[in-house]
């Protein structure tokens, strides 16, 4: 590498890329994008905080594509798994309480 040359940040690339692909998808603009990643700190189910290991994630609706609000990895794609439909949800939640006996 050239002694002048700066050294390349590989996380920060992926971190912008990330940045203009959801701005992109969900027409927000920096400012807006900014505004949403500071104000909402951790996960809007579990509570986790947000981190570079634990980024947050756009959870919106399907079919209208509007944002409902920032999740960790792990409850977006459990209400992904669920189809968000709460019927399915309030069935798991009824099963859990039953507490798994099957004999």
């Amino acid at each position: 590498m050239p002694r002048n040359s700066v050294p390349r940040q590989p996380g920060l690339a992926l971190i912008e890329n990330r940045k203009k692909r959801i701005m992109k998808k969900f027409s927000l603009t920096s400012e807006d994008y900014d505004l949403l990643i500071t104000h909402y700190t951790q996960c809007g189910i579990c509570g986790i905080k947000f981190s570079i290991w634990h980024p947050p994630h756009f959870d919106h609706d399907h079919s209208t594509t509007r944002l409902r609000g920032l999740l960790c990895y792990n409850c977006n794609v459990g209400l992904g798994h669920f189809q968000d439909k709460i019927v399915m949800l309030q069935s798991a939640i009824e099963y859990l309480k039953k507490g798994g006996k099957l004999y």
